[in-house]
């Protein structure tokens, strides 16, 4: 989690550091936060009866949301725009994310809620049937012309899916569950290449397993030497939220700051974030 907050920071701000252009292909952030979310949200749905298991999500997820859309809202608000009462309700309810008015929040966390909401049938899907399912979601993606945001969830789901393979079967199943999926989702993907119809990220998409196991080893063989990359890590739904926050308020030219200052800012205001959502938590 705390490398995949770390690419993600890095790819949403051009800082024009020189180092940074190492970590273009940032979006890959999401599919280790999406893979171990589907191994991890396994264990919660094994252990917990279901209405504990979408309480758990709830507490953990929407307090985040919540704080981001009243940003984005009020930010919006104050720049000259208007929101009746429905936009209001749409926004802060996720469902601006599927067309139906107020302010677009954000792709990622619209996308997460949807993914806990059908967790349990994705859980008890066979193999093949989960294959079936990527491989629609992919189809439906690249042929339909989507908006970017539901294009970016369909993609991600069989990186999700994948992370429940992994927790349900041997490793030698679920490798080949990922060859099934990412070998079907590739050749998708090269035909997109060749038709210049879709963003680069679903070109370098097909590499996330392989960049997942990559930071699982190295992590593995240095347990004791990420202190705080494992803090980065328990507080990445924070982190990401103010970093959301933050690219708001720079695009809305609210803040004008230099590039290395961004970090500082960052840095600032996530233990203020941490703060609310730790509180907001024990209120739910």
């Amino acid at each position: 989690m705390g490398v995949g907050i770390i690419m993600v920071v890095l790819y949403h701000y051009d800082t024009g550091l020189w180092f940074q252009k190492f970590f273009y292909p940032g979006f890959l952030g999401v599919d280790i936060f999406l893979f171990i979310s589907g191994y991890g949200l396994c264990r919660s749905f094994e252990r917990n009866k279901i209405h504990t298991f979408f309480r758990r999500r709830i507490k953990r997820i929407l307090p985040m949301f919540l704080l981001l859309a009243i940003v984005k809202c009020s930010l919006y608000v104050l720049g000259g725009g208007y929101l009746s009462l429905s936009d209001w309700f749409f926004s802060l309810t996720s469902l601006s994310y599927w067309g139906t008015g107020g302010v677009f929040v954000d792709w990622y966390l619209c996308g997460l809620l949807a993914l806990y909401l059908f967790f349990p049938l994705l859980y008890k899907l066979p193999v093949w049937g989960g294959a079936v399912l990527c491989f629609l979601a992919c189809f439906v993606s690249v042929f339909f012309r989507l908006e970017w945001y539901h294009q970016c969830l369909l993609l991600r789901l069989p990186i999700f899916y994948l992370g429940i393979c992994c927790y349900k079967h041997s490793f030698v199943k679920a490798f080949k569950s990922s060859l099934l999926i990412f070998g079907v989702a590739f050749v998708l993907f090269v035909v997109l290449w060749f038709n210049r119809l879709t963003h680069t990220f679903t070109i370098i998409y097909p590499l996330a397993p392989f960049v997942i196991l990559g930071i699982s080893v190295l992590l593995a063989k240095s347990k004791n030497s990420f202190i705080i990359l494992k803090w980065i890590g328990k507080h990445s739904l924070e982190i990401y939220v103010t970093d959301c926050i933050v690219m708001q308020l720079i695009s809305n030219h609210w803040i004008l700051i230099p590039s290395i200052m961004y970090f500082v800012l960052l840095g600032l205001i996530t233990p203020a974030v941490c703060f609310i959502n730790k509180k907001c938590m024990c209120k739910i």
